[in-house]
């Protein structure tokens, strides 16, 4: 054999430990990743299972709260949507307020547009009311109604609540305390108030009199007094409210509509600011 050939190495064959490991390298790399679903918890109990059992439980409850959604939809419908329901037929919330505001908008406006005016003057006026003035003035409401239990039925009749009640009285007590420092009257007018009111401001008192007997007008001038400046409050303060409508910038447009325009609240701002500066 000659000297240039060179005796080739003989091939290793590969062991049996090389070809495992190669073969797991394959199974990784083709492997996919699982996800098993939740199961519910199996319960068992000396051999029964409660899987099924929990299972029907879910499903009530999911029942339980789609009809509860379901009935509150229903409820919101009856309530919000309608005012009432007559054989089935609706009478819709929204035509009610078409008809309160027909009815009754120009007039709560104005009592609205008044009732501001009287906190803008008391505010001027360094006027406040406290809660022992409204408590004060429901008590003398109470008294001169005969009791707790009739002003309750008056307000239910009416349906008005005790909150209504103060919130007006409040308004009331403010428009009283702007009014009275200015109110002229003598005692002659006192006396001659309680002479021909007595029986109707002390109705008890003057009860129990004889026949022939009169009140004491001095025993009762205080609070003759006092009714008195209410009854002139109340005669004097339409006039008041109207001459202070004319101080005061008002738009009420439950009584007059606005009307809409090209630039129309730009003119009139711009108007306003003129009229401001020649003042």
């Amino acid at each position: 054999m000659s000297k240039d050939k060179k005796a080739k190495a003989p091939i290793k064959e590969e062991t049996a430990k090389q070809k495992a490991l190669k073969e797991d390298k394959r199974d990784k790399s083709t492997k996919k990743i699982s996800f098993k679903k939740p199961k519910l918890p199996t319960i068992k109990v000396e051999g029964h299972n409660f899987r099924p059992v929990l299972k029907i439980v879910e499903y009530i409850v999911i029942i339980i709260a789609c009809l509860a959604l379901i009935d509150l939809g229903v409820q919101y419908y009856n309530n919000s949507y309608s005012i009432a329901i007559v054989n089935n037929s609706r009478i819709p919330r929204s035509e009610w307020r078409k008809q309160m505001e027909q009815y009754y908008g120009k007039a709560m406006a104005s009592k609205m547009i008044d009732d501001q005016i009287v906190e803008l003057e008391a505010k001027k006026a360094n006027v406040e009311v406290t809660e022992e003035d409204i408590n004060a003035e429901l008590e003398r409401i109470k008294e001169s109604m005969g009791g707790e239990e009739a002003l309750q039925n008056t307000l239910a009749a009416n349906n008005f609540t005790l909150d209504q009640l103060k919130d007006q009285l409040r308004t009331d007590v403010l428009l009283r305390k702007i009014l009275e420092p200015s109110l002229q009257y003598t005692d002659d007018d006192i006396k001659n108030f309680f002479d021909q009111y007595s029986d109707v401001l002390f109705p008890t008192d003057a009860a129990a009199l004889e026949e022939g007997e009169k009140l004491d007008f001095d025993k009762y001038k205080d609070q003759t007094t006092d009714w008195y400046k209410r009854q002139l409050v109340d005669s004097n303060s339409q006039d008041w409210l109207s001459q202070k409508r004319n101080e005061y910038n008002i738009v009420d447009n439950a009584t007059n509509p606005p009307k809409y325009g090209f630039l129309t609240t730009t003119i009139k701002l711009v108007n306003e600011v003129i009229d401001n500066i020649k003042k």
